[in-house]
């Protein structure tokens, strides 16, 4: 539990920041503008939904007693999907491309 909220809020702020929705300076500052509404509920979306599967995969790596060569592959490719999804979902995608 504590990982899955310590991800959410790692994902959060970085994806925040990197939308400008979250400044941190001169001082700390939040704020969602009305047409980026839906890019924000999309971040928290991502965020929540990245941070259960990203703590699900490490449980059930620890739980199979399998080696992590073998079914670290899943949990790559929930990194991959993450981070896929992350670029398309806010303005970071544009920036990149």
């Amino acid at each position: 539990m504590l990982l899955t909220v310590g991800i959410f809020f790692g994902l959060f702020l970085l994806i925040s920041y990197m939308s400008q929705l979250i400044f941190f300076e001169p001082h700390l500052s939040f704020y969602v503008p009305s047409e980026q509404i839906t890019d924000f509920i999309r971040i928290i979306s991502v965020s929540s939904l990245s941070g259960v599967v990203t703590s699900l995969s490490i449980y059930r790596i620890i739980v199979s007693g399998e080696g992590v060569k073998k079914i670290g592959k899943g949990f790559l490719g929930t990194l991959i999907g993450t981070v896929a999804c992350a670029c398309s979902c806010t303005s970071l995608g544009f920036t990149f491309a």
